[in-house]
């Protein structure tokens, strides 16, 4: 534990998920091995660098309007029931003359052996959704 008057550095990447955690309902998911090899193969997903988060879409996730899109892809029967299981990725793709950041979502349908692009958003975290 730091001395009281110390400060301890937060690395930008937990900084950069801990406002999207409280914005959208953000997971820090760790990825089983197949998923994380498909998006660390997929040149789709490798552009913007290092991901900011990765998590499969549940149907306690579909309660704001973040992730609406996803229902002109599947019904939320199949998400609930996962017989269509969807990827959300997001980036930070740079910054407004503000510095509010300016981020990319997508969402992939998880087939056998591939991440299959559905919809992506870019947005601005101070965006209400």
């Amino acid at each position: 534990m730091p001395p009281e008057n110390e400060r301890t550095e937060v690395p930008q990447r937990w900084r950069d998920y801990l406002s999207l955690r409280f914005a959208i309902v953000a997971r820090q998911e760790t990825p089983n091995e197949v998923l994380q090899r498909l998006i660390d193969q997929d040149g789709r997903t490798t552009r913007y660098g290092k991901l900011v988060y990765a998590m499969q879409v549940r149907k306690e996730d579909m309660a704001g309007e973040f992730r609406v899109g996803l229902l002109s892809h599947a019904t939320f029967e199949e998400i609930r029931d996962g017989r269509r299981k969807f990827v959300e990725c997001t980036w930070v793709k740079g910054y407004t003359p503000d510095s509010i950041r300016i981020l990319l979502t997508v969402w992939y349908e998880m087939k056998k052996v591939e991440l299959c692009p559905v919809d992506s958003l870019e947005w601005t975290e101070d965006m209400e959704f």
